[in-house]
């Protein structure tokens, strides 16, 4: 099963997000579908508000929560913080 993260958004964070995220080599589109580069899989979707983000796949020596937390860094310099 993927770790599933749920973030509250505006349309302007996420067209801030999609922004940086093309920067760095992700570029997405739509409001679902999956981002890959060096062995990352990462499904997003984005409905009400809310953008969903699972880890499909990872390197196998990374931790998952390694993952998670640099997740949550890069969209909390976008003042995009995790749902609990």
């Amino acid at each position: 099963m993927a770790d599933q993260m749920k973030f509250r958004v505006t349309p302007e964070q996420v067209e801030a997000a999609r922004s940086k995220l093309a920067e760095a080599g992700f570029p997405i589109s739509g409001d679902s579908g999956t981002v890959e580069k060096n062995g990352y899989r990462i499904g997003y979707s984005l409905s009400d508000g809310i953008l969903i983000l699972q880890v499909l796949t990872k390197p196998r020596f990374v931790p998952m929560m390694a993952v998670k937390a640099r997740i949550r860094s890069v969209l909390a310099n976008e003042m995009i913080w995790e749902q609990v």
